[in-house]
C-alpha cells in the first residue's frame, strides 16, 4: 500500500511536467507562426489608414501590398460615394515595398497632398513615413497611415 501511494505521486509530476513542456512547446509554435507571417510581409506587418476627416471619418482600412482609393467601386478598395465633389474614379494608390509604403496619384483632377499641402505629381511615387497625413482634393478629405 505504501508503493501505491509513491506511485501516484510520481504520475501526478509527470502528468504536471507533461503539461508543463507541452504547453512551452505551443507557445512557442505560436510565437513562430506570428514571426513566420510579419517576415513573409518583407518584416513588417501591413499599414493602417485611418480616415480622420470627411466622408471616411472614422473608419481604418489595412494595406498589404495595394490599396486603391477613388469612387469606381470595380477597382477601388476604398470607394467614396458617387457625388463625393472632387474626388476621381480612381484618385490614388498606397503601395507597399518592402518596408516602405509609397502614395501615388492616379491622375486624379483635384489632386493628392501630403499633409503639408505639397500636391503630388501623377503617377510620381512618394514615400509615406509612419504617421504621415494625406488627403484628397482638399483638407476635408484627410488620412493617416500607421505601420
Amino acid at each position: 500500500m505504501g508503493n501505491s501511494g509513491g506511485f501516484g505521486l510520481v504520475f501526478l509530476l509527470v502528468f504536471f511536467l507533461v503539461l508543463l513542456v507541452g504547453g512551452g512547446i505551443a507557445a512557442f509554435l505560436i510565437i513562430y507562426l506570428k514571426r513566420s507571417k510579419s517576415d513573409s510581409n518583407g518584416g513588417s506587418g501591413s499599414a493602417i489608414i485611418k480616415g480622420v476627416s470627411g466622408a471616411m471619418n472614422g473608419r481604418s482600412y489595412q494595406v498589404r501590398d495595394l490599396i486603391t482609393i477613388g469612387r469606381n467601386r470595380d477597382v477601388c478598395q476604398i470607394c467614396y460615394p458617387v457625388n463625393t465633389h472632387g474626388i476621381s474614379g480612381v484618385h490614388c494608390q498606397i503601395q507597399r515595398q518592402g518596408k516602405i509604403y509609397l502614395i501615388i496619384d492616379k491622375e486624379s483632377s483635384y489632386g493628392t497632398y501630403i499633409g503639408n499641402g505639397e500636391r503630388l505629381t501623377p503617377n510620381v511615387p512618394r514615400q509615406l513615413a509612419n504617421g504621415d497625413f494625406f488627403y484628397l482634393a482638399d483638407r476635408e478629405q484627410l488620412f493617416q497611415i500607421r505601420y
